[in-house]
């Protein structure tokens, strides 16, 4: 006790120091949902209630409802110092009780620290508890629960691990446990290994790279190599050894994947490694990438993209000359790359070398330029002679991320694909008003002829969308398409079987109600099955029935 005590006094002045300078956050990872989880604690005993002391009670006033001014701050957290050593257990509860509740976070958490401090030096359980109580569900004051359980873990490092395997409240806990791998401290004290099976695997896989950061990174390579780890954990320790290694000899990592691993397993560590080769010597990369690169060419492609964020004219010209070495698609991310940094010179080089460069592979520069200055790209591909795939996904790039532009762009004067590629990838985004009023904005844009092709490739889009509206619509059509018919009864059923079926039977014999049964059943699962039966009686040709039959059949033995 004497030696605990002796650890909780030293650490006061350490602490006031780094209060005076400013706090300091320990930031640990949390999952997604557990960012978003409100917190609450789940003490494993409860603390006791106490009364404070009339005697007490003059001290307590003064130091816990006076408000800290800038100039007293570090004569007060020094007087606190001094108090605090004298202080009994119960009186320290009493304080901090008080404390948690003062609307100054001098006295919230600055004072409160420093009895903490002499409270985990005299009984850590207890002060850990006690911290659960009064800042668990406070997560802007959460700073203090972990400083106790830190200076808690400093003490008494079995017993601290012990109270936390106990918590019942998951994102507290784990919460705690990652501060904890952080804390430089606890690294003498703890075998912070043994701490990751009480981790969600979302986390376990971060905190162990991190742990073993301090390894070098050949070490660091090594222990991913052959430890017992999961396949995602292996990689992204090996991953992480090799980003680190790559910094400070690139050949030496290159030179391990190709003696350690296998062939199958080498490309993406390559090219991790000689990416990040690139970006401090280019020349030096592309040239390993030259004699390494026995496949379709991506650890090539990898330098030149690499090479484009900072020179793409550099980037293109090493291209041109290796290109025989390459699949054609390689462009693209070399082109996608220098848009995002070079727009213009871009646009430029590909207008004056468009000889020789395969306008299918501008796709991802375009969408780059549309979302960049949608105008300016509309009336750049309505000029350019593109095919029409590129067209479409262009327009569609247009539409989903400036709406309104789009729309606008329709009062332009453009190439005809490409307006008609935007009412399409426009009137798709209006159907989520309804299929009446996305039809009748597509007939404002159209000429008559037009119209009743787009009308059916509209409620073909309806049925996979929404089958429950679009089987208000399809018998409208003349004549009645009994293909989309067919489509709407399969995605319907897809989604609501007794709903699908109990239209498709209310459908009047003939053709289309013969489309509608086989589509509905074209999807059903074996446990289905039996109850589509009774609608083959229903089915006017005994052709389509008996196949429609086998189909069951087939499906039934299947499933068996």
């Amino acid at each position: 006790m004497r030696i605990a005590v002796l650890i909780g006094v030293a650490m006061i002045p350490a602490f006031l120091a780094g209060w005076w300078v400013g706090k300091q956050r320990m930031e640990p990872v949390l999952s997604d949902k557990e960012q978003y989880v409100q917190v609450g604690s789940s003490p494993q005993s409860p603390i006791p209630a106490v009364s404070r002391p009339q005697s007490q009670m003059k001290e307590a006033i003064k130091l816990s409802g006076r408000q800290a001014s800038d100039h007293s701050e570090f004569q007060l957290y020094w007087q606190t110092y001094q108090t605090a050593a004298g202080l009994s257990v119960r009186t320290l509860q009493d304080e901090l009780t008080v404390l948690a509740t003062n609307t100054d976070e001098h006295y919230r958490q600055g004072i409160s620290r420093i009895y903490f401090s002499r409270l985990v030096s005299l009984d850590g359980a207890l002060a850990f508890q006690l911290a659960l109580r009064l800042y668990g569900e406070r997560m802007e004051d959460f700073e203090v629960l972990q400083n106790v359980l830190h200076e808690w873990v400093l003490i008494a490092p079995e017993a601290a691990v012990a109270s936390l395997a106990q918590l019942d409240d998951k994102p507290i806990k784990h919460w705690l446990i990652s501060s904890v791998i952080h804390d430089p401290a606890a690294a003498s004290l703890l075998d912070k290994e043994s701490l990751l099976p009480m981790l969600p695997s979302s986390m376990r896989q971060g905190m162990l790279v991190r742990l073993k950061q301090d390894l070098p990174p050949e070490q660091s390579f090594e222990h991913f190599l052959s430890g017992n780890y999961s396949t995602n954990e292996r990689e992204a320790g090996l991953m992480n050894a090799l980003l680190q290694w790559g910094r400070q000899d690139p050949q030496a990592a290159l030179d391990k994947i190709i003696t350690s691993l296998s062939a199958n397993r080498q490309r993406n560590y390559l090219n991790l490694v000689l990416r990040q080769w690139a970006e401090t010597d280019a020349n030096s990369a592309l040239n390993q990438a030259l004699v390494l690169e026995k496949g379709d060419g991506d650890l090539i492609a990898t330098v030149l993209q690499a090479v484009a964020e900072r020179d793409g004219l550099a980037a293109m010209t090493q291209f041109q000359q290796h290109r025989n070495r390459m699949q054609p698609h390689a462009v693209q991310g070399i082109l996608a790359t220098w848009a995002t940094h070079d727009l213009d010179s871009t646009l430029s080089y590909v207008e004056q070398n468009s000889a020789w460069i395969d306008k299918t592979q501008l796709t991802p520069m375009l969408s780059n330029f549309a979302q960049q200055r949608p105008i300016d790209a509309a009336l750049w591909v309505s000029n350019a002679n593109l095919p029409q795939a590129v067209i479409r996904n262009v327009a569609g790039q247009l539409v989903y991320a400036h709406p309104d532009d789009a729309e606008a762009l329709l009062e332009y004067s453009l190439d005809g694909n490409l307006r008609n590629s935007l009412i399409d990838s426009l009137a798709n985004e209006k159907l989520a008003m309804g299929f009446a009023e996305a039809s009748a904005w597509v007939q404002s844009k159209l000429p008559p002829q037009q119209w009743t092709e787009k009308r059916r490739e509209l409620l073909s889009n309806l049925a996979h969308q929404n089958p429950a509206e679009a089987a208000d619509y399809v018998f409208e059509q003349v004549p009645v398409d009994e293909h989309l018919v067919a489509s709407v009864a399969m995605n319907w059923a897809s989604r609501d079987t007794q709903s699908a079926r109990q239209w498709v039977q209310s459908l009047p014999t003939g053709p289309a109600k013969n489309m509608a049964i086989s589509g509905y059943m074209r999807n059903l699962n074996p446990s289905q099955i039996n109850d589509a039966y009774f609608l083959l009686e229903q089915i006017s040709d005994d052709a389509v029935r008996q196949r429609l039959q086998n189909h069951l059949t087939q499906q039934l033995n299947q499933g068996q």
